[in-house]
């Protein structure tokens, strides 16, 4: 019974480690094999299966593929509307993330927009507050609005995700924000305060 639950979480360890490392084909055998194991499940875990859902897009994402993974996050916000409300923003945001940059890719920046708006939210209303994921919610955000030469706002969230960002624990991160906030104050012609 416990096993299989714990057998996905080490698929989607795995998928995830071939996701980093770019072995897509690899990534995806193993995410196939988990939402094999999914079904199988005595209770239906919805959370679960929105974690698989959600590689799977990233993955699909990564093999420039937008479409399908826009339809893959789309999915796993389907599958996270079964989950009380209490639980799983980690989730939905990691969702919102890569629905974010799917729509970016495809240059529907409202979309995204929208998409890295929800995604800072929900990583905002985690009951264990984690910065660093709502430092880099932010910084897509600014990114975002940079693209879209919304300059001011671009500002604001470079500035807010610095506040989240902790330069002794993650400081390719935060160097990565200040780097951006600098550029971005440079071509306005602004001083950093």
């Amino acid at each position: 019974g416990q096993q299989k639950p714990l057998r996905i979480d080490i698929l989607l360890g795995m998928a995830t480690a071939y996701v980093i490392q770019r072995d897509l084909s690899k990534a995806r055998k193993i995410l196939i094999q988990a939402l094999e194991v999914y079904p199988i499940l005595e209770q239906s875990n919805e959370l679960m299966k929105a974690r698989i859902q959600n590689i799977m897009a990233a993955l699909h994402l990564l093999d420039n593929d937008p479409e399908i993974a826009i339809k893959v996050a789309k999915e796993a916000l389907e599958s996270l509307k079964k989950v009380p409300t209490n639980v799983g923003n980690q989730e939905r945001a990691d969702v919102y993330r890569t629905l974010g940059r799917s729509y970016w890719r495809m240059g529907n920046q409202q979309q995204a927009l929208d998409a890295f708006k929800a995604e800072a939210d929900h990583a905002q209303s985690l009951l264990s507050r984690d910065e660093k994921r709502i430092g880099i919610a932010l910084h897509h955000l600014a990114d975002l609005y940079q693209s879209t030469r919304q300059a001011d706002r671009a500002i604001a969230n470079y500035r807010r995700a610095l506040t989240h960002k902790n330069a002794q624990h993650d400081p390719l991160s935060y160097f990565m924000t200040q780097a951006a906030l600098h550029c971005i104050l440079l071509d306005e012609d602004r001083k950093s305060v």
